[in-house]
């Protein structure tokens, strides 16, 4: 219905012109027509509606009272003939259809000024709305903030277009199953928070409510309406909320590094809502896998031994003290040395974990099955959390540095005890292997001396794991990890024995160990043997555990050294007095 436009005179008047026209038509036709008939019919007053009906369509209720009114008085003059009405009661009937007619056009217009105010605010609304029809729901109308939602800033347009055509696979078949649950309910049906990925990798949540729509006469509903508010930033918000009481609630609760570890890595990856995360701290100027989350494997993030200046992505972040998103990971120059953490991801956060002005390590958040992006709420949520995570991880290795050293000074009195509580060589050597063993917390140790042609390492003592075998266990100098060890006189390690298979030793056969540490014994300034610790586990070996290990060697090499001494004087003792035996037999 064509609403008059006061600010279009032009137009106003061209259409009353054409009212005019009909009104003019109608009477002409109302005369010719009583003329050709043989009784005057009160059928033939229906021409007068038809200039009412295009008043109705072409001008504004008053106006249309106005041509109603014009119309009774043509039609009453029409039928007055000779003095005499004709057919008098068909012009208030006139007169009461045009008064019908005004006021169901004042409803319809109103009605239409309702919907196109309604359609007004849905296309300008952050509300995301689109009726989908079946089948496959493909998209009958939508506004800005749902092109927006599905399918980006493009401008081309989405009409015709199918959820499977707009959106990943995974994401299109959860929003159709939400669908179609409304449809089978005849009801709404709504999701809260649902996580929405578009082809872009762009991730976001909404609040969704489904309308099932029927055409009169069906049963079966044909369209689903959808509306949508996005909540991103709220889930974001309130992730970032729990993340921080997490982090919070394990420094209170514990100092423990490992489960501060796991729970900064874990709250972090909430975060950013990755599917995968690396937890590398500094060490000796390395940074240095710890923990894993998700996607990656804690075998191959703690294998991780990187210098500080050979990961450029995560010293920019360290010294600017925030977050970096990298979208594409094969071709941002960016991740060109993220190659050298061996990790398998298409989009990462590399977020820097600095408490004050020391930096504690990096957290690399990753996406392994597509590529994405990371917004800057995001990254400004990673970065505040992980200022406090660094916080709770300085605190507890503060503490488990403290710790550390306590045990390891224990550890020393406890090898130097075994050294003193007896002279025998077997003795000693059987106490060392084992008390190294429980202060390392290994699986397995040995003790292996060189024979006395220095050919070959022969295994003294051992503990832990190890098979029995029916000879002794021997291994050539200059041969395995043991014997360069011993051959180089400097402590060695593999982080997992199964990729190197030519340096399968006894020790890893008989074991079963996966990672195994190497550290030479001196006797009087010479090298005399092998202490080798190993793990079942993959794992890289710290800094820490290196030095631990190299204290106890040293402590166990004065012990030996002891007992050896002992031992070499007892049989010098025993020479002498057979010497005197046969000298006084003589």
């Amino acid at each position: 219905m064509i609403s008059p436009a006061r600010n279009n005179p032009a137009g106003h008047l061209l259409r009353l012109f054409i009212v005019a026209v009909f009104m003019g038509i109608a009477l002409s036709l109302d005369s010719i027509l009583h003329g050709y008939a043989a009784t005057n019919t009160p059928w033939l007053d229906l021409l007068y509606t038809v200039p009412i009906v295009a008043a109705a369509l072409l001008l504004s209720p008053l106006e249309v009272v106005a041509v109603t009114l014009a119309t009774m008085l043509l039609c009453f003059s029409a039928h007055y003939v000779d003095g005499e009405a004709m057919h008098w009661w068909t012009a208030p009937l006139v007169g009461l259809f045009g008064l019908v007619v005004a006021g169901k056009a004042v409803l319809i217009r109103r009605w239409q000024r309702n919907i196109r105010a309604a359609r007004d605010a849905l296309a300008s609304s952050p509300l995301a709305y689109a009726v989908l029809r079946f089948p496959g729901y493909r998209v009958e109308s939508y506004n800005a903030a749902f092109r927006d939602m599905v399918a980006g800033d493009q401008s081309q347009g989405i009409e015709g277009l199918s959820l499977e055509e707009l959106l990943p696979a995974g994401t299109a078949q959860r929003l159709s199953e939400l669908l179609d649950r409304s449809a089978n309910a005849s009801g709404q049906v709504p999701s809260h928070e649902f996580h929405l990925v578009d082809r872009r990798g762009r991730s976001s949540y909404w609040n969704i409510n489904t309308i099932p729509l029927r055409q009169q006469g069906r049963r079966t509903p044909t369209s689903v309406t959808l509306i949508a508010l996005d909540v991103t930033e709220a889930v974001q918000r309130t992730r970032s909320r729990e993340a921080a009481l997490k982090i919070s609630s394990a420094v209170m609760s514990s100092l423990d590094l490992e489960n501060t570890r796991r729970v900064v890595l874990e709250s972090l990856a909430h975060v950013a809502g990755t599917d995968a995360g690396a937890l590398l701290l500094l060490e000796d100027e390395q940074w240095v896998g710890t923990a894993a989350f998700g996607n990656f494997s804690e075998e191959d993030v703690q294998q991780i031994r990187v210098p500080y200046d050979d990961l450029d992505c995560a010293v920019e972040v360290v010294k600017n003290k925030k977050a970096m998103a990298i979208g594409d990971t094969e071709n941002d120059p960016r991740a060109g040395d993220a190659g050298k953490l061996r990790l398998q991801m298409r989009s990462c956060l590399v977020t820097p974990l600095v408490t004050g002005n020391k930096a504690v390590g990096v957290a690399i958040l990753s996406q392994t099955d597509r590529r994405r992006g990371f917004t800057g709420d995001q990254c400004d949520f990673a970065t505040t959390v992980g200022a406090q995570a660094a916080l709770a991880l300085d605190n507890a290795s503060a503490y488990e540095s403290e710790l550390m050293m306590r045990k390891s000074l224990e550890a020393i009195e406890m090898v130097s005890e075994a050294g003193l509580a007896s002279l025998d060589l077997e003795e000693v050597l059987i106490e060392l292997v084992s008390r190294t063993q429980d202060v390392m917390q290994m699986e397995a140790a040995m003790i292996l001396l060189a024979d006395e042609k220095e050919e070959y390492l022969v295994a003294r003592a051992a503990a832990g794991s190890i098979v029995a075998s029916d000879g002794p266990i021997t291994m050539k100098i200059g041969e395995g990890l043991a014997g360069r060890a011993y051959r180089e006189d400097t402590p060695m390690k593999i982080d997992d024995i199964t990729r190197h298979e030519q340096e399968m030793c006894p020790f890893a056969e008989s074991s079963g160990v996966r990672s195994v540490l190497a550290v030479p014994l001196r006797l009087g300034g010479r090298t005399a043997g092998v202490l080798q610790i190993g793990s079942k586990r993959v794992r890289a070996f710290s800094a820490r555990e290196w030095g631990l290990i190299q204290v106890l060697a040293d402590r166990a090499s004065m012990a030996v050294q002891n007992s050896m001494l002992y031992d070499e004087t007892r049989k010098q003792l025993a020479r002498t007095e057979l010497l005197r035996k046969v000298a006084a037999a003589c």
